[in-house]
């Protein structure tokens, strides 16, 4: 079996060519096609704060936390 370390994986990671939206417990978080970020819902751990992410390739959402993968990887 081929091992491939998460950074070639993350290169191989093609962007969407539509929007993608991930829903967490109280937030919601939308991945536009333009590889910007917008986050709604309850704010109170900061999950929401995303103005500076930008060319992202995928997002997820989970209980009061988002994670995010960047085109570089």
């Amino acid at each position: 079996m081929d091992k491939i370390l998460p950074k070639e994986a993350a290169l191989k990671v093609k962007r969407l060519p539509k929007d993608t939206i991930a829903a967490g417990y109280r937030h919601t978080v939308a991945l536009k096609a333009d590889g910007t970020v917008t986050a709604v819902g309850d704010n109170r751990y900061g999950q929401c704060d995303v103005s500076g992410w930008c060319d992202m390739v995928a997002v997820a959402a989970g209980n009061v936390i988002r994670a995010m993968l960047i085109q570089s990887g």
